[in-house]
C-alpha cells in the first residue's frame, strides 16, 4: 500500500510588507506570482487601492528614527524594521489559527513557478526556529525565511527582534 511520507500536512501562511509607491513600481507583478494556495498576509503603512492589505497599528519606531541618519544600506533600520513589523504582527493576529509555519517573502519576489505548502516543507522548512538562504562570504538572504511555529523558542525570537526596533536597541547591535 503506497502513502504518503508527510504524517500531515502542514498549515502554512506567507507574510510580506510592501507600500503603494512600491506596489505601482513592482508589486502589482510580483505579488500576482506569489503561491496561490496558501494565505497570504500583506502589510503596508498606506492603502493600496484593490489589495487587501493589513495596516501597521504600530509606526512608533518608524516616526521616530524616518529621519535619522544612517551610514549605509546594511545600517538603515528603518528600511528593514517593516520585516519584524509585520512578522510580530502577523503572529498577534493568527494566533488562535493554529499556523505550523510563517514563511516572509519580500514583496519584490518574483515566483516563476507556482509553489504550494508541500513545496515549502520539502524544500525550506526546518526543525529549528528558522530557516533562510545562507550565502557563503556575504551576508545572509532574508528575502525569503521560514519560521517553525511549532518550535518552542519561535514566538519569542520574533518577539525579541521586533522589541529592539520597538525599544530603538537595534542602534546598539
Amino acid at each position: 500500500m503506497l502513502h504518503n511520507a508527510r504524517s500531515s500536512k502542514k498549515k502554512i501562511c506567507i507574510v510580506t510588507s510592501i507600500n503603494s509607491k512600491l506596489y505601482s513600481q513592482y508589486g502589482a507583478k510580483t505579488l500576482a506570482s506569489f503561491p496561490k494556495t496558501i494565505q497570504k498576509y500583506i502589510w503596508s503603512e498606506d492603502e493600496i487601492v484593490g489589495v487587501p492589505t493589513l495596516e501597521f497599528a504600530d509606526l512608533s519606531f518608524y516616526n521616530r528614527n524616518k529621519d535619522k541618519p544612517f551610514k549605509g544600506y546594511k545600517y538603515d533600520a528603518v528600511r528593514f524594521s517593516w520585516k519584524p513589523n509585520a512578522l510580530y504582527n502577523t503572529l498577534k493576529l493568527t494566533t488562535f489559527l493554529d499556523y505550523d509555519a510563517m514563511v516572509w517573502v519580500d514583496a519584490d519576489t518574483l515566483f516563476l513557478q507556482d509553489i504550494n505548502s508541500d513545496w515549502i516543507e520539502d524544500n525550506i522548512s526546518t526543525d529549528g526556529i528558522m530557516s533562510y538562504l545562507g550565502r557563503p562570504n556575504y551576508y545572509s538572504e532574508c528575502s525569503l525565511l521560514y519560521f517553525n511555529l511549532r518550535h518552542p523558542d519561535t514566538v519569542d525570537y520574533i518577539t525579541d527582534v521586533w522589541n529592539l526596533y520597538v525599544t530603538d536597541c537595534i542602534y546598539e547591535l
